[in-house]
């Protein structure tokens, strides 16, 4: 500091004063200064020393700073919890489907209240009930476009299509003629569209679901996904703990099914396409198996 420096280099006057009748003035003025350089010391480095108020442009930035981007993107949750409206205790949802990412709809059954149809026009901020006038467990759930959409599921001792062209607003039954449950719906379009489940079964629609006629598994063991990568390419996926994992494939819109090599042994509960060739199935045990030529 400036007036530390001056303070210690200060030393006594050696030989006799010039001005002799100031010699009792000076000293006193000397005293003063230094006075005052010792208070302004004091000050300057209790401010430095902390207490509290005052620090350093880098001090400062770095206390501000709550956490890093890193740390703070290792504590962000992946995935969040949305609010069904649902009671825990009595209601589970079997299926979900979006048509943007925007509009979607969950399906299940509440046992206090029977079959359960949610849904969403923000992304899932909010879910809505909708009103399925059904019993009904309901499994799956497939919707062409934000407007039409269709659910299935068991019904006993028969099956349920639900479907609807607003979105939702309104639900009606189709007449599917299936005796077995259903588990699984898929829509390549508005118009084409296919239902699985007990037994083998697989009913198809060309008509938006006003008529459903049954297509020929060639298996009786239950099926419960569905997938088409278009009107003609699908995939259907089930089993039974008897003869493990079933895949079936069609390439003629379902006039025609053949069962392929699932690999497994253990029950294929989903199924996915991104495209014709590209495919992966999912079971029971957390198997996936894949396939990157249309399961040929």
């Amino acid at each position: 500091m400036a007036w530390e420096g001056h303070h210690c280099n200060t030393r006594p006057r050696t030989g006799r004063p010039a001005f002799r009748r100031r010699t009792s003035v000076l000293p006193a003025v000397m005293l003063l200064f230094a006075s005052i350089a010792v208070t302004l010391l004091a000050s300057a480095c209790g401010s430095n020393s902390g207490g509290g108020t005052s620090t350093s442009p880098q001090g400062s930035s770095s206390a501000s700073t709550t956490s890093s981007p890193q740390s703070s993107t290792s504590a962000t949750t992946a995935w969040k919890a949305q609010n069904s409206g649902l009671d825990n205790s009595t209601a589970e949802l079997d299926a979900v489907a979006f048509a943007s990412a925007r509009d979607g709809w969950a399906v299940g059954a509440d046992s206090a209240s029977g079959g359960v149809i949610l849904a969403t026009t923000d992304g899932g901020t909010t879910w809505k009930a909708q009103r399925p006038h059904t019993q009904a467990t309901l499994y799956g759930v497939a919707f062409a476009n934000a407007r039409d959409g269709w659910a299935v599921g068991a019904n006993p001792p028969g099956a349920i299509i639900l479907a609807t062209t607003n979105g939702g607003t309104t639900w009606k039954a189709d007449n599917s003629g299936a005796t077995a449950d259903l588990r699984g719906v898929a829509f390549a379009n508005a118009r084409d569209g296919w239902a699985v489940g007990g037994s083998g079964t697989i009913l198809a629609t060309t008509d938006g679901g006003a008529t459903w006629k049954a297509q020929s598994s060639g298996t009786t063991t239950d099926l419960f996904s569905v997938a088409f990568a278009n009107a003609t390419d699908g995939w259907a996926v089930g089993g039974a703990s008897s003869n493990g994992g079933v895949i079936l494939a069609t390439t003629d819109g379902g006039a025609t099914w053949k069962a392929q090599n699932s690999g497994t042994t253990v029950i294929l509960i989903g199924v996915a396409l991104a495209n014709a060739t590209d495919g992966w199935a999912v079971g029971t045990g957390g198997i996936i198996v894949a396939t990157t030529t249309g399961g040929t």
